[in-house]
């Protein structure tokens, strides 16, 4: 009898339990996104090497999410800091970023690690393809890693599209 008594209480427990366990059970997910910022680069020539340093502010919108993490339509704001070194060897872009829910949507932040190799920042040949590399984050972010491959076209020097497809998990 005892053990009727049990099953049951489990069994009340599932259902009460069943409307969130996809929240529960999903820690990874895919999204897409779309990024508009802006560039303040400062450029500096030594020999045939040219180094820029700089910012980069802007918004990222979520544009399709599976999992509960990313809603499709959900703005985070994007700040950055970025160096970069172009030679004969080719280009070398580092940037370090976050992206943060705005403060009415908790601002909770994502902390990214940015590469690129290819393109440049200006020219023909500006914007290229990288990948990001989610590190951590606060709040709902906390754990999260994961990572992104991006486009990215500037429409002048100053301003920017990135597009990133992305993958993501939290423990």
């Amino acid at each position: 009898m005892a053990m009727l008594g049990r099953s049951r209480l489990w069994l009340a427990v599932a259902v009460l339990l069943a409307p969130m366990s996809p929240v529960l059970a999903q820690s990874t997910g895919e999204f897409s996104m779309v990024l508009s910022s802006t560039y303040d680069y400062t450029e500096l020539q030594q020999g045939g090497t040219v180094f820029v340093a700089g910012g980069i502010e802007g918004s990222a919108t979520v544009t399709n999410s599976s999992g509960p993490l990313f809603q499709e339509g959900q703005s985070l704001l994007r700040s950055c800091v970025l160096f970069s070194e172009r030679s004969e060897d080719g280009l070398n872009v580092r940037s370090y970023c976050t992206l943060k829910e705005t403060t009415e949507d908790g601002g909770d932040q994502i902390l990214m690690s940015v590469y690129r190799n290819q393109g440049d920042f200006v020219g023909s040949r500006a914007g290229g393809r990288g990948r990001t590399e989610f590190v951590g984050g606060t709040g709902k972010y906390m754990d999260i890693t994961g990572q992104c491959a991006y486009d990215v076209q500037y429409l002048i020097p100053t301003l920017g599209v990135l597009l990133a497809d992305c993958t993501w998990s939290t423990p």
